[in-house]
């Protein structure tokens, strides 16, 4: 990189990043005081009105940063850059940007008809593939101009359904623009860089004002920009060099891979539904996320993680190291896959329609785990290759990897059928046992066994040693770990909400177990524990992302400086242990109302008692004041 594209990069993020935290403040008072703003509605995210128009803002600030970096440098150079490096497709880039920005104006302001939207979607592709912007992955025109138009309409949706959370959408984008501006440098596109850099710091701007807490949404004016922007940057510039095809597919899927995870979940569900996919509802990945215990906070950074894993691991595709991009990419495919399932899993509404082909297939799930194996064929398929990896190198790779992709589909079926006779499928993916990782260590010690025999047999030629010890190891770790990985995410906890009522959870490390999941079983949403008081326990720590607080003397002490509206408890046979009860007094010396879940199991034929207090009227406020003590 030279001085004079340094200079134009450190310019244009600068401009466009402090634009864009000016402008929207300015933005957001003129909406207020025009009454333009979004109300709460029972299928968005957000409480209270709130200002839509803050793409007005990144907009704005991508114009004067890529303009402002430009000037800059055609001075630095004399004219002899600058402006004059703007392309053809550049220009068309621009253009459909722009396009998709008043589209999305009009939509925030008029409701536009999805028909209408998808149609402008469709002239501002055009244009864009018209300026030159477009794949070239077969030779064959009509094929790749259909490819690029579909890829650009899609990711254009793919960020305007993401916009869904406070953060999200320009979150994502902005490590989105960084990457595709990273990929353009590389390949000598120093505008396209600049452009993509522009609309990363636009999106830092407004982060200031929309993350944690949002004065101000993008509204679809931001979010059609962004989408229609970043397809195309994602597109290879016409000076870079030819790359491979594997390169020029995975670069922008991975880059781009959380919108398009979203979409893919958000269509599945509302088609498994029975109703459009253009109607909004709280369906997302992210609120999938808050529904299995996270915080909005944590599951937006969370999105933001996975955005910038699979960024970095789509550079990879664009260095020496190919293979190695394809190893990381096919765990970054497992992952995100892995997270895709188990969050189709997550109820976040009640079924408007139960008859469609889709969920059919996916009530089918549960006693043909169809996903499932194929997670793990992806996990063996990946485990597999990365062994050639670590075995060999240079030419001895490139020699190896034929009889790789010949025996691949032979490793895959007798892994997953010895999966299948070990009995790995009888559990779900969230409830992995030590039982079941017993089963998943020994399907892949007899399927490694099994592939090497069927490779000697059929082939002539068996696996060296070394490939076959690796390929066992690797093996147990991918499907093993994205088990591991499902059971940490449905182990969240209860999605405890800030500015609820506090509450304090009493008794052993099981006890509180079973009290969180009776309350999220429950879909209380009005309390908030904030610590786990055990007297009988020891020291300090954190259960589920509560404090937990061992000792009677601490939980005393605890109770004592600690406003809570309430404290739930287990009772066994209507009794409690003396430590336990000596607590409960503690709360109702104080005041503090106390909530039994009381729990009694009968082994002679009768059938035993759970019960626990419920609300005395679910509607309202459904605050703890309005609880009724059990027993």
């Amino acid at each position: 990189m030279g001085g004079g594209e340094f200079l134009q990069l450190c310019v244009t993020v600068a401009v466009s990043f402090v634009v864009a935290v000016g402008a929207v403040p300015v933005l957001r008072s003129w909406a207020l005081a025009r009454g333009s703003v979004v109300e709460a509605r029972p299928d968005r995210w957000h409480d209270g009105a709130v200002p839509a128009v803050g793409g007005m803002g990144i907009f704005t600030a991508v114009v004067l940063g890529l303009a402002v970096g430009l000037f800059v440098v055609e001075k630095a150079s004399g004219g002899a850059s600058g402006w004059g490096a703007m392309d053809r497709a550049l220009v068309g880039v621009f253009a459909g940007g722009a396009v998709m920005f008043a589209t999305g104006l009009l939509d925030d302001s008029r409701d536009l008809a999805p028909s209408t939207k998808l149609m402008l979607q469709i002239v501002a592709a055009t244009v864009v593939v018209s300026s030159g912007a477009q794949f070239e992955l077969t030779g064959v025109t009509v094929v790749d101009v259909l490819f690029s138009l579909g890829w650009l309409v899609a990711v254009t949706n793919a960020l305007n359904l993401l916009d869904n959370m406070n953060g999200l959408a320009a979150g994502i984008a902005a490590v989105a623009a960084t990457y595709l501006g990273v990929v353009h440098l590389w390949d000598g596109a120093s505008v396209h860089a600049a452009f993509a850099f522009a609309l990363a710091g636009a999106c830092g701007g407004f982060l200031v004002h929309n993350y944690p807490r949002a004065s101000i949404f993008m509204g679809d004016g931001g979010s059609l920009f962004l989408g229609l922007s970043l397809a195309a940057l994602a597109v290879p510039a016409s000076s870079a060099a030819p790359v491979s095809l594997v390169a020029t597919v995975a670069v922008p899927v991975l880059v781009l891979a959380v919108p398009i995870l979203d979409t893919v979940i958000v269509t599945a569900s509302r088609l498994a539904e029975g109703r459009p996919v253009s109607k909004g509802g709280r369906d997302h990945a992210s609120h999938r996320l808050v529904a299995v215990g996270m915080t909005e906070r944590r599951a937006v950074r969370l999105l933001w993680l996975f955005a910038a894993l699979s960024g970095a691991v789509a550079l990879a595709f664009r260095t020496q190291q190919r293979s190695i991009g394809v190893l990381l990419g096919s765990v970054v495919l497992l992952i995100l896959a892995t997270v895709a399932v188990h969050l189709l899993g997550v109820q976040v509404r009640e079924r408007v329609g139960g008859g469609t082909l889709l969920a059919r297939i996916l009530a089918a799930h549960r006693h043909w785990p169809a996903l499932a194996i194929g997670l793990d064929a992806v996990a063996v398929a990946a485990a597999y290759y990365g062994a050639y990896l670590l075995r060999w190198d240079g030419p001895d790779l490139e020699r190896e990897l034929g009889y790789f992709r010949q025996t691949l589909p032979l490793v895959i079926a007798l892994k997953v059928v010895a999966m299948g006779l070990f009995r790995v499928y009888g559990s779900p993916l969230k409830h992995l046992s030590v039982q079941d990782g017993e089963r998943i260590v020994l399907a892949n010690l007899t399927g490694s066994g099994a592939a090497f025999l069927g490779a000697v047999m059929l082939f002539d030629y068996g696996f060296s040693r070394g490939i076959l010890v690796v390929d066992f190891l690797l093996a147990v770790a991918l499907t093993l770990g994205y088990r591991l990985f499902v059971r940490v995410l449905d182990r969240q906890g209860v999605a405890w909400q800030d500015g609820r009522d506090p509450c304090a959870v009493l008794g052993s490390e099981a006890d509180a177990v079973l009290l969180l999941e009776e309350l999220r079983a429950s879909g209380i949403s009005a309390l908030r524990p904030v610590g786990i008081l055990d007297p009988s326990g020891y020291g300090r720590g954190h259960l589920r992302g509560i404090p937990l607080y061992g000792g009677l003397e601490r939980a005393r002490v605890w109770l004592g400086r600690t406003p809570v509206a309430g404290a739930f408890v287990v009772r066994r046979d209507g009794c409690l242990d003396p430590a336990l009860a000596s607590l409960v007094e503690c709360c109702l010396e104080q005041g503090i109302p106390v909530h039994f879940l009381d729990v009694s199991l009968a082994l002679n034929g009768a059938p035993g008692a759970i019960t626990v207090g419920r609300p005395a009227a679910h509607g309202g406020t459904g605050r703890v004041r309005a609880w009724t003590e059990a027993g």
